[in-house]
């Protein structure tokens, strides 16, 4: 009885013990909260525990339980690290998206994208993810899972695998940038307070840094004002680039994956030097390719001296833009203002021609994959309704922004013949390159065929393949929780039978304390003395066996641990040996395919060398068709300016001539009214003669005759002029 009141009371003490520890560890990890779930036994186990007990689990159900361990080797989740040591996180886990609420609580990103998804789309769109069947996941996950619906609907979630785990762009550059830069240049971005950001990020904080420094960084604004790289347009509707912006100059790899022109130049220039002559462009002094219009807005006197055949103009916003976008933004302007480049302009055109029956292939290529894709998954369909609402929408607006441009450009050609900016041998090498348009798009359109058919072949075999890894996986995770739920009953068992055993035994001493001390109630204290110690000795020895049972439960538990651990890492390196065989055998069919395309491509060679050397050959004569327009140009304007300087010494003759004529005019009147004055002193002096007369005459008359004039004769006097 003694012993099993012992046995309560240290039952007590640890229970206190632990509420205590319980109540001390609250306001602490309160500050933290530690995200968990329940296991098939319903009891709650924290992220750490689910992170050490099954990883897998955790990355295919809550890929966002982020967390590391700290210098004391205890899990922390990513809430800790933000709060005590933002800069660790910055610089080994960037991709541990998240941010302070009101409440300066740090919260991951599908708590955001679920709570306030408008203010992540204007401030945080670079935390890439979507949701499946309710819930947001990260990018990472929908690559694992789905690495089909990525491709064909967000090739603007940029990343790549590192030791069989997928990490985004920020990842890479923050852990191996040298990487990034030899491998991945069309990952636009840059760091900002020592974390880097991609380009969508740029655009929503801080857009006029990116015109004014990076106009290389080509992408527009979707229907929710969320900027997206030239990529993803182009997956999503490739004739809308050619018509908007055939200036975001790209092509596909081998991998069906649209890469931009600094990709291309940065892998192969040989290859874009022989098929993509017409990409503008040259390397800084890292060694690093630009396009034209980033040289126009960083240093336009390099690009003057260096490459005058560089041709574009400024549009409003004194945004430099070359021939290809004017031929189809506003071909007009740039015929009134350099009709020495029309020729080159019907070239441009012309090439828009081809790329945009090129387009229209491979958008009729891409939507039956996408149709595919979702008419075996209604959730992936669901994931993908707002691209395809745009898609909807951009395809009804495309037909008549295609229709405007076509008469815009037909205008054009039509003005550039009524004023002859165009000769004869020009038109015919139009002609020709229309004809080889058509020719080539129609094998096009063949190729996208026979590219069709392979990808429903494909597509069957991985719904096949897949079906297959489901079945593997759901097999595996049944193989798993039977074992999980073994263990859980071997320890249950285990514990039952060690409380059992306890009990059993004090119930037996109880019984046997019991039945001495009433048969030996007479006898002397020295011998319950004896009794006594005897039965702790017989205690003891029981402790001693019941400890060593649980040493030898604790031993079975470490070693069905142990061979946990050991069919984990088999499963491990089975699952790598197979990713492995899968990417030899994804090598040897690049490597043939490689090779079927190099022999496509010495063929396309050949042919783009004869046609190239038309192309030199019509250049020059159009450089020499300039130089003479110049050189006449030059003389019309000498011309101009003698017939304006005969024009002037003309006007300064008429001038002189107009002012001696008013000279003479002058001098005429002078003379008129110095005639006049001499006429009116004669006439003054002949009345002041006549009047002496008269006043002489008077004196010598009688006076009879001094009779005074007769008031006529004074008025008469009077009258006359002095």
């Amino acid at each position: 009885m003694t012993r099993l009141k012992l046995i309560l009371a240290a039952l007590a003490v640890l229970a206190l013990g632990a509420l205590a520890l319980f109540h001390l560890d609250t306001p602490a990890s309160a500050q933290y909260p530690v995200p968990g779930d329940y296991d098939d036994a319903h009891e709650w186990h924290d992220a750490s525990w689910w992170w050490a007990n099954h990883p897998d689990w955790v990355r295919q159900h809550h890929p966002t339980w982020w967390g590391a361990p700290d210098a004391d080797d205890v899990w922390r989740p990513a809430s800790w690290w933000w709060q005590n040591n933002p800069g660790w996180v910055r610089h080994h886990h960037p991709e541990w998206w998240g941010d302070w609420d009101d409440d300066h609580v740090w919260r991951p990103a599908d708590w955001w994208w679920t709570h306030r998804a408008n203010w992540v789309y204007r401030h945080h769109p670079e935390w890439w993810g979507a949701f499946y069947q309710g819930t947001w996941y990260p990018a990472g996950w929908w690559v694992r899972n789905f690495p089909d619906w990525v491709r064909l609907y967000h090739p603007d979630w940029w990343g790549a695998f590192y030791q069989g785990t997928w990490y985004p762009a920020p990842w890479w550059y923050a852990n191996q940038p040298q990487y990034v830069t030899n491998n991945y240049p069309d990952w636009w971005g840059a760091s900002y307070q020592g974390m880097w950001y991609p380009a969508s990020w740029w655009y929503a904080n801080r857009p006029q840094y990116v015109v004014v420094n990076h106009p290389d960084w080509w992408g527009d604004y979707d229907d929710y004002h969320v900027w997206r790289p030239a990529g993803w347009w182009c997956r999503q509707n490739p004739q809308w680039v050619v018509v908007n912006h055939p200036d975001w100059w790209g092509d596909y790899d081998d991998d069906d994956n649209w890469r931009p022109a600094p990709w291309w130049w940065h892998h192969d220039p040989d290859w874009v030097r022989i098929n993509h002559p017409y990409w503008w462009g040259d390397y800084d002094n890292a060694h690093v390719w630009h396009p034209d219009s980033w040289w126009y807005m960083r240093n336009p006197q390099w690009a003057q001296r260096h490459h005058p055949d560089w041709y574009g103009d400024y549009d409003e916003h004194h945004r430099w833009h070359d021939l290809y976008w004017w031929g189809a933004r506003n071909p007009q302007y740039i015929q009134q203002r350099h009709p020495q480049w029309s020729f080159a302009m019907q070239q441009a055109i012309v090439h828009q021609q081809i790329q945009r029956q090129r387009a229209l292939h491979l958008a009729e290529l891409t939507a039956r994959q996408q149709q595919q894709m979702l008419a075996a998954n209604a959730a992936l369909a669901q994931a993908a309704a707002r691209q395809r609402m745009q898609q909807q929408r951009l395809a009804q607006q495309l037909a008549l922004t295609r229709q405007r441009q076509e008469r815009m450009q037909q205008i054009a050609l039509q003005q550039a013949q009524a004023k002859n900016l165009l000769n004869a041998q020009q038109l015919a090498q139009l002609n020709a390159a229309r004809q080889r348009a058509q020719q080539q798009a129609l094998a096009q359109q063949q190729r996208v065929a026979q590219a069709a058919q392979q990808a429903q072949q494909a597509a069957a075999q991985q719904r096949q393949q897949a079906l297959i890894n489901q079945k593997a996986l759901a097999q595996k995770a049944a193989e798993q929780q039977a074992q999980f739920k073994a263990r859980q009953d071997l320890l249950q068992k285990q514990q039952a039978a060690g409380l059992n055993a306890a009990q059993r035994a004090a119930q037996g001493r109880a019984l046997q304390t019991q039945r001495a001390a009433q048969m030996n109630a007479a006898q002397e204290k020295a011998r319950l003395a004896s009794q006594a110690q005897h039965a702790a000795q017989m205690n003891a020895a029981q402790e001693a066996a019941q400890q060593r049972a649980r040493e030898q439960a604790l031993h079975a538990a470490q070693l069905n641990a142990a061979r946990q651990a050991a069919q984990d890492k088999a499963r491990q390196q089975a699952l790598q040996a197979q990713h492995a065989a899968q990417m030899r055998a994804a090598q040897q069919a690049a490597l043939e395919r490689s090779h079927q395309q190099a022999l496509e491509a010495q063929r396309a060679a050949q042919m783009r060398a004869a046609q190239q050397a038309a192309l030199e050959r019509s250049r020059q004569q159009a450089l020499q068709a300039q130089r003479a327009a110049q050189m006449r140009a030059a003389q019309q304007a000498a011309l101009e300016r003698s017939r304006q300087q005969a024009l002037q010494v003309q006007r300064a003759a008429q001038i002189r001539a107009a002012q001696q004529a008013a000279l003479e005019r002058s001098r005429q009147q002078a003379l008129q009214v110095q005639r006049a004055a001499q006429i009116r002193a004669a006439q003054q002096a002949a009345i002041q003669e006549r009047v002496r007369q008269q006043q002489a005459a008077a004196h010598h008359m009688p006076p009879a005759m001094h009779a005074p004039a007769p008031p006529q004769t004074a008025q008469k006097h009077h009258g006359m002029p002095m």
